[in-house]
């Protein structure tokens, strides 16, 4: 993307400031999207959850979880990285026979299935298309879900 170090340091400050709990106002560079998600996330409805989720580290938590686990990430998810995400994730579930990992193949970051690659996603049009009429859940996450939820009721 043009200029995206210099973007993404903007969006970076932005979440710095939203972090330590000071007014979040966009830099006018930032691309629509990101300057309407950020005073969206300091709305005072979202606040108190939206900053402890941005703050939340899911392998640290994993880690003080005593039931049985299943992380679940599609490999069509373009806001979790399947690959470069987990390695926390499995570091803090290793020796727990009790934590499955889950990547369905074709499964976008809510579990629908997405029948285009990867590369060819495009962020507005992914999301926008997350609860379409024509989406369904991604029967490989489906199977693996019911497996799992079999196997621990």
């Amino acid at each position: 993307m043009p200029n995206g170090d210099q973007l993404l340091a903007a969006y970076d400050a932005a979440i710095a400031r939203f972090v330590a709990g000071e007014p979040v106002a966009p830099d006018p560079s930032l691309p629509e999207g990101v300057r309407t998600l950020l005073p969206g996330l300091s709305a005072r409805v979202n606040l108190p959850f939206a900053r402890e989720l941005w703050r939340a580290d899911a392998a640290d938590l994993l880690g003080q979880v005593d039931v049985p686990v299943l992380v679940v990430i599609g490999k069509r998810d373009i806001q979790v990285d399947w690959q470069a995400d987990v390695g926390p994730l499995q570091r803090a579930a290793a020796g727990r026979p009790d934590a499955r990992f889950l990547f369905p193949e074709n499964a976008n970051h809510v579990l629908k299935h997405e029948p285009r690659p990867r590369s060819a996603l495009v962020p507005a049009e992914v999301a926008s298309g997350y609860n379409g009429p024509d989406t369904r859940l991604d029967p490989e996450a489906e199977a693996g879900i019911l497996e799992w939820l079999s196997a621990h009721a």
